[in-house]
Parts: structure tokens; C-alpha cells; sequence
């Protein structure tokens, strides 16, 4: 079984990232596969605004990560009683002062159940309407999946889209100011 880190170089900065195009570069990068794993959700980040062809530009700003105030998470499907079922966190969606994320989500999910990603293009009036707190008053997701269905609450499964490269060309346009 392969580890979220793994399955997100793959998928996601491997095939995109402009680092990675010249194999005498890649081949040497890959020799430090650890350190990339450590590296794999900032490097998935640069890697969308690559994949978008142009669409978004990496900004790393504080609360959104690309020009169109969109922002990348990744989170984690953890198996959840006997049904074959788990549930997706997506946390740190605003501060404990209560700033949020500027605008739409799009969220990176290893599925621990199905060893694979699964991706998410969220507009903020999806996960904003859709969010719950921690105990500390922190904003996140939290949402379910069926192993039986292989699919995940009616809402989240609206704004699956196919693969990473679906995920970077999604527009937001408008920053919401929910």
C-alpha cells in the first residue's frame, strides 16, 4: 500500500511539475525520495499551477495558495466501522481568530480504503455552508464515504472531478466573500 506522499508525487507533481521535465534532473531528484515525500504537498501545490495550463498562478499567499483565491488542502479518508466506509478531514479552513480561506478548495484526498486520490473542486459556498468546527473553532470538512457505493456524501461527490489535471483547470474567478 502506498502512502498519501507517494500516491501524490505520482499523480500529481511528478507528471506536472516543471521540475521533473528533464529526466537527467528528475532521475537525480527521485534518488531523494524521502526528502520529496517530506516536500510532496508544497511540490503538489506548484505542480497544479503547471498543470493548469496557464489558469492559475502559485502565489503561497496567507489563505489561498493561487491568484484566483483558491486554495489546495489534502486530507485523508480513514476507515470508519465495519461497513467498508470511512470519513474525509479536510482541516485548517480558517484561523482560531476566524479568517477563512479566501475562496474555493481544491482538495487532494488519499483514500486509504481504495489506496488511491480522489480530488475535490469545492467554491467556497459548498465548503463554507458544509463546514464544521474543532473544539478550538477552527473551520473544516468532515465527510463521509461508502465503500459499498464507492462514493462519498451527496454534496462532496457533486464536486468530485476526475484527476489532478480536471482539478487545476477548474475556475474561480470570483473570489467569494462568503
Amino acid at each position: 500500500m502506498k502512502t498519501k506522499e507517494q500516491l501524490i508525487l505520482e499523480e500529481c507533481v511528478y507528471p506536472h511539475h516543471d521540475m521533473f521535465k528533464l529526466d537527467t534532473v528528475s532521475n537525480h531528484l527521485r534518488k531523494y525520495e524521502k526528502t520529496l515525500e517530506n516536500l510532496a504537498q508544497k511540490l503538489a501545490e506548484e505542480a497544479m499551477a503547471h498543470a493548469s495550463n496557464g489558469l492559475l498562478s502559485w502565489t503561497d499567499d496567507d489563505h489561498e495558495d493561487y491568484t484566483d483565491g483558491s486554495d489546495q488542502k489534502t486530507g485523508t479518508v480513514h476507515p470508519k466501522g465495519s461497513s467498508g466506509g470511512g470519513q474525509l478531514e479536510v482541516s485548517g479552513l480558517s484561523t482560531q481568530a476566524g479568517t477563512y480561506k479566501n475562496g474555493a478548495l481544491r482538495v487532494i484526498a488519499y483514500n486509504k480504503i481504495k489506496n488511491r486520490l480522489d480530488y475535490f473542486y469545492f467554491p467556497k459556498d459548498v465548503w463554507y455552508y458544509n463546514r464544521q468546527f474543532t473544539n478550538k473553532g477552527i473551520a473544516r470538512l468532515i465527510i463521509s464515504y461508502s465503500g459499498r457505493s464507492d462514493s462519498y456524501v451527496w454534496w462532496a461527490q457533486k464536486c468530485k472531478v476526475r484527476n489532478f489535471e480536471t482539478l487545476s483547470q477548474k475556475s474561480s474567478n470570483v473570489i467569494s466573500k462568503v
